[in-house]
């Protein structure tokens, strides 16, 4: 289990990356047009504090998962921890993937601006969820 939690811990510090890089203006104003339903400073916002208080938030867990003879967690929290990771990564993937083709300049046919503003929304969701978790 160890390994697993550290590597969902290494997951979440990587995952800054795709945030820093979402969080560029230049990126956020071609994703987010004005009239976008999803606001700029609520994205920011959402954003920032998963990449600077998730990472801490798990290394914390995991010291008290082990400290307290997996008491305080169980290994089904834990993989619940894994899938919203793996969902926030997919989409902050996708997500990052558009961003960079509208800041080339590149057209991209089949993306609609509702469904970049559900990928917003299901991933700061997903944020929501993983705090949900009751981190210490």
């Amino acid at each position: 289990m160890s390994a697993t939690i550290d590597r969902y811990i290494h997951k979440a510090t990587l995952l800054g990356d795709k945030v820093d890089i979402l969080l560029s203006e230049d990126t956020l104003s071609a994703l987010l047009p004005e009239q976008s339903m999803v606001r700029i400073d609520n994205v920011k916002a959402h954003f920032q504090i998963f990449q600077t208080t998730l990472p801490d938030k798990l290394s914390v867990a995991r010291r008290d998962y082990f400290a307290q003879g997996a008491m305080k967690w169980s290994s089904n929290e834990w993989m619940k921890v894994g899938l919203l990771l793996d969902d926030i990564e997919m989409t902050l993937s996708r997500l990052v993937e558009v961003g960079s083709k509208l800041v080339r300049g590149e057209n991209v046919h089949d993306e609609k601006p509702e469904g970049i503003e559900a990928n917003f929304i299901q991933v700061m969701g997903c944020m929501n969820m993983m705090y949900g978790l009751d981190l210490p």
